[in-house]
């Protein structure tokens, strides 16, 4: 019986029929979706598939999948790439785009106002087609020539990312889907990024990385629950509603609370020390919960009577310990109260139990 089971389970495996041919139109097309664009464009060769990748959802442009193969100028390659992108936009038929990305690294998009007029035109291909998440990142540009104003007045857009950008003066900021914007290496002024942030009214996460000139950020909007930022330089953070704050420090730069009387949860970390390190977590002794990780806890020291009574319920710790640190701890523990759970994560060669014993 289990002779026969198992020899009939091979004649169904082993019959020659292509079974990947024998899947609907749209789980093919989902396959297809996960593949770099040049080699969806060569499955028309594939009688089954024909025409299907005109359909895909995503359009994935990344210019570091689709070199041609060989030895190649720089002037051939953009000018493969660009034709490429011509001709997957001039054919493709679906009405709608789930995401569109496009990642230029190895093309360089400065002072080249031919290839910055395509991408303005390939950009607003997407928002034409009521994309849902707009996916831009570049090596440099340092023109606001090259972004279309009509990105930031989509109604259907619900994830926006631009990398390496320059967002010039908006009339007008209307994004009534947008749930996140990730900004990193842009150039915008404050006034353009508060008519941003306050034109999104459905905005729910805010992340914002190496922003050029930027020294404070200041928004009251009920909407934003999460922000993670990136800190270089002295910066002033002045957010009553927000919920979620994750705070990446490089350098040694001086953060200014004013106020964030709404935060439950708070995560830092470091490249470097952070000298002062105690003073920065007395601002956030409201929270419910917080972690440290990297070296932004490793020379804190506390001294009892300085350190107000917190109301944190979750601690955790990722670093480089010593002795004098757990003493720190210690300190941190008898100023809470209401703490339910400790994770201390040791990074030093020496083990945690080592540094218990006196």
């Amino acid at each position: 019986m289990g002779s026969t089971s198992k020899k009939s389970m091979n004649s169904k495996t082993n019959d020659g029929r292509d079974r990947l041919s024998e899947l609907p139109d749209d789980i093919l097309v989902h396959i297809l979706s996960f593949l770099p664009i040049l080699d969806v464009v060569r499955t028309v060769v594939i009688r089954r598939l024909d025409n299907l990748w005109t359909l895909l959802p995503s359009l994935n442009f990344k210019d570091t999948e689709n070199w041609p193969s060989g030895k190649i100028d720089y002037r051939g390659r953009l000018r493969h790439i660009a034709s490429l992108m011509r001709n997957v936009l001039m054919f493709h038929k679906r009405v709608s785009i789930d995401k569109f990305l496009l990642h230029f690294y190895d093309i360089d998009v400065l002072g080249d106002e031919s290839l910055i007029t395509d991408i303005r035109l390939w950009i607003r291909f997407a928002i034409d087609r009521d994309v849902k998440e707009l996916d831009v990142e570049f090596v440099f540009i340092d023109s606001d020539s090259t972004l279309p104003r009509c990105i930031f007045t989509s109604r259907f857009l619900v994830k926006l990312k631009l990398v390496s950008c320059v967002i010039g003066q908006l009339s007008r900021v209307q994004m009534r889907s947008l749930k996140k914007l990730s900004l990193e290496y842009v150039k915008v002024e404050k006034e353009v990024l508060n008519k941003i942030i306050c034109g999104c009214p459905s905005l729910q996460v805010l992340a914002l990385a190496d922003i050029y000139g930027l020294k404070e950020l200041r928004f009251s909007v009920p909407n934003i629950e999460k922000l993670s930022i990136t800190v270089e330089s002295d910066l002033l953070l002045d957010c009553p509603n927000l919920k979620i704050l994750n705070i990446i420090f490089y350098s040694k730069p001086r953060l200014q609370v004013v106020d964030v009387s709404s935060l439950c949860k708070v995560c830092i970390r470091s490249s470097e020390i952070i000298h002062e390190v105690d003073k920065l977590l007395k601002r956030f002794c409201n929270v419910e919960v917080i972690e440290l990780d990297g070296k932004g806890f490793q020379l804190s020291k506390f001294q009892e009577q300085d350190f107000s009574q917190t109301r944190w319920k979750r601690l955790r710790i990722e670093s480089q310990l010593k002795r004098d640190h757990l003493l720190s701890v210690c300190t941190v523990l008898r100023s809470s109260p209401h703490l339910e759970e400790l994770i201390i994560y040791n990074n030093s060669r020496k083990d945690l139990s080592s540094l218990l014993l006196v």
